[in-house]
């Protein structure tokens, strides 16, 4: 899934829905042990990045 583009945030949304759904076949008595519950979750980086607008980067020039 990660490198099909998809953010690290939607890959651990989707293995918490797997890892959740594994969990009802233990509870039911479909499977003895949960494979996904030492699956690690992807580290986020919420940070987000700007750059500057053309205008911006003129004025920014200008004060130089």
């Amino acid at each position: 899934m990660r490198d099909g583009g998809a953010s690290p945030a939607t890959v651990n949304r989707d293995v918490a829905y797997l890892r959740n759904m594994m969990n009802i076949a233990v509870d039911w008595g479909y499977l003895r042990v949960n494979p996904l519950s030492r699956i690690k979750m992807i580290r986020e980086d919420n940070e987000k990045m700007w750059c500057l607008s053309y205008e911006e980067e003129v004025r920014l020039q200008e004060i130089n």
